[in-house]
């Protein structure tokens, strides 16, 4: 058997679609695609779209800026997880700390989605987000999950 692999599509290239890395679906799934990451940082992206559960008229809900700092990092996870050959694991997001919102998003922008592993005890992680509209910081603090083994 000969293989091509010119033509072989590579799983861990980015981007990565995040609907290959989190167990969420729509229209739970809010995160786009994962776009970086390192051992213990990650990027991700998403665009508002019209039929985002979180618009209302043409702003979001600031909540939803937590849930996509939460989905970043699930789909970080996942990301390790399938370069490990593991299941992508399922979590839950179960608390946050120092969230502060400095802005707002509309239908049709752009936000990027930054996350950075701080410390992990059993199952439970902390880690510190940021979201972004064009370069300003529009929220970001602390938030803690828990991931099932």
């Amino acid at each position: 058997m000969i293989i091509d692999k010119k033509n072989m599509v590579n799983p861990f290239k980015f981007p990565i679609s995040a609907s290959k890395l989190l167990p969420h679906k729509r229209p739970m799934l809010l995160l786009d695609k994962l776009v970086f990451c390192s051992t213990n940082f990650a990027t991700g992206v998403t665009i508002i779209k019209q039929n985002n559960i979180f618009l209302l008229s043409n702003e979001v809900e600031e909540i939803i800026f937590i849930e996509l700092m939460a989905q970043t990092y699930g789909a970080f996870q996942g990301y390790l997880a399938l370069k490990n050959n593991l299941p992508i694991p399922e979590g839950f997001l179960v608390g946050v700390q120092d969230i502060q919102i400095k802005g707002q998003a509309t239908c049709g922008d752009t936000l990027k989605v930054e996350v950075k592993h701080i410390t992990s005890f059993h199952q439970f992680s902390l880690v510190l987000g940021k979201v972004f509209k064009n370069t300003k910081i529009i929220a970001c603090g602390k938030i803690k999950l828990w991931a099932k083994n």
